[in-house]
């Protein structure tokens, strides 16, 4: 229930997901390089072993129970670095029982990186990785790091903000993409950005303009 695999042509995967349940809801998905499955969302249980809404798997879908990140509400994105460590966005403000406002990372085996520490005033939908190592994120905030910052915003990798990106929406982002060319597309329920009518998916220059 809730997270399935299919084969290249579309049909179901009989080999992955052992486990009975994911318990919930899944809203994101990311694959490490070494085939293993982070997965986030509503879920608190899996397979009836208590999980915070946040897990990973291995490659075949059994539970990776080394793996020990947790949150206290809805993870809705994921994004994994280079270096393995894990971004996580969503609605929560705990992560592995310290405070995290609605961002946080972890190191590759769940442990809380304690150097990164954003803090946001409302849920990040969306997280995006650029080349160099920088982070669009897209959500529900209005203020990151007691700066304004509507709805949109690029993070350095220590996760201070990025006053030179300039990208303001008038509703929730909720999926963000980077192209090749570093133009940034952005989706969700805004009917204005930077100031221009531009409903529901536009595309950014790099700067955010």
């Amino acid at each position: 229930y809730f997270l399935g695999r299919v084969n290249a042509d579309g049909t179901p995967d009989p080999s992955f997901a052992p486990f009975d349940s994911m318990g919930s809801n899944v809203t994101c998905i990311s694959v490490q390089s070494d085939g293993k499955i982070l997965a986030g969302g509503y879920f608190k249980r899996i397979g009836g072993q208590s999980r915070g809404y946040i897990s990973r798997l291995q490659s075949d879908g059994n539970l990776d129970a080394a793996f020990s990140a947790s949150a206290d509400s809805v993870v809705y994105t994921l994004a994994v670095q280079p270096d393995g460590r894990i971004l996580a966005g969503g609605a929560f403000t705990n992560l592995n029982g310290q405070t995290r406002k609605f961002m946080g990372r972890f190191e590759g085996d769940g442990i809380l990186d304690t150097n990164f520490n954003p803090v946001l005033d409302g849920a990040v939908g969306s997280i995006t990785l650029q080349s160099d190592g920088a982070m669009i994120i897209g959500g529900s905030f209005s203020n990151v790091n007691g700066q304004a910052a509507t709805r949109l915003c690029r993070l350095n990798p220590d996760g201070s903000r990025d006053t030179n990106f300039v990208g303001t929406v008038d509703g929730s982002v909720w999926t963000v993409a980077v192209q090749a060319d570093g133009k940034i597309l952005v989706g969700g329920g805004f009917t204005t950005l930077d100031g221009q009518d531009q409903a529901q998916l536009r595309r950014l220059n790099a700067d955010g303009s």
